[in-house]
């Protein structure tokens, strides 16, 4: 099902929007080293820390690393396949680095 206004943008703000509205903590510019899963939850380890959470929603795009985190967890991985649109997202401004064309 594809939204009325055929853009990927009303998706996205769909989506940020129902995030919101259930209270949903989103984490950006935080890397994800490791997943486990214990009795109560699941245990992340980000950037220098490590948090705890009920439930955890991961979302790998074609990440190698992010499908690894999914394998550990006792996924099966399919190979991945294009989309029939994209989503586009406004550009973000990386923090220092260098562009070679």
């Amino acid at each position: 099902m594809f939204p009325t206004t055929d853009k990927s943008q009303t998706i996205i703000d769909t989506l940020l929007h129902s995030a919101e509205q259930a209270g949903v903590d989103i984490r950006k510019k935080s890397k994800v080293f490791d997943i486990t899963k214990d009795g109560i939850g699941f245990t992340v380890s980000l950037n220098d820390s490590a948090e705890q959470f009920d439930s955890i929603i991961l979302a790998t795009g074609s990440s190698k690393a992010g499908h690894i985190l999914a394998e550990n967890l006792g996924h099966t991985i399919v190979d991945p396949v294009p989309s029939l649109f994209t989503l586009n997202t406004k550009p973000q401004v990386q923090e220092g680095g260098l562009l070679h064309e």
